[in-house]
């Protein structure tokens, strides 16, 4: 039923540009909840008003995209077992909807932003990790095919200097 009330919503003209008292879009709570077929009614309305918004996290700056082999600054790790939904939005890091989808395995939804235009290197922050990285930190091989097919760079390092592969060694 949710998709219906969405598609009603943009029918009405409702602003998929609107964020919450946190700073959310809803393109980006979809993505986090892993809800490839709001991704895709949202994203197409997305498409037609505000692309930039397909790269906006948290408070609607658009990431940085990774230069290749870029190292920043260490930063302590975090903890990769902890699972990302709405209710840890609070401490979450800036994500792009597509870091958010990669996080939750939710590779039709990771499809559906790459076709529309999301940059499958946008950097999170203050983390610099990508969709790619993500994808493998929570062990998600089909949205890691997706980006790769995609064109994400394997090699972009995060600020910890560890790329997608160290993570996936990591995971399993």
């Amino acid at each position: 039923h949710s998709s219906r009330c969405v598609e009603v919503l943009l029918k009405a003209h409702a602003s998929v540009a609107s964020r919450n008292c946190a700073g959310y879009s809803p393109l980006l709570i979809a993505a986090s909840e892993g809800r490839t077929e709001l991704v895709a009614l949202l994203a197409q309305s997305v498409v037609r008003t505000d692309v930039a918004l397909l790269d906006a996290t948290v408070g609607g700056s658009v990431s940085a995209v990774a230069p290749s082999r870029s190292r920043a600054p260490a930063l302590p790790r975090a903890n990769i077992n902890l699972p990302f939904t709405i209710a840890r939005l609070a401490r979450a890091r800036r994500y792009t909807p597509l870091h958010w989808a990669s996080i939750n395995g939710a590779s039709g939804a990771v499809h559906v932003l790459l076709t529309a235009g999301a940059s499958c290197d946008a950097l999170s922050h203050p983390d610099g990790q990508t969709a790619l990285i993500k994808a493998a930190q929570y062990n998600a091989p089909e949205c890691i095919e997706r980006l790769c097919r995609h064109g994400a760079d394997v090699d972009v390092q995060d600020t910890n200097g560890r790329t997608a592969l160290h993570y996936a060694a990591r995971a399993g």
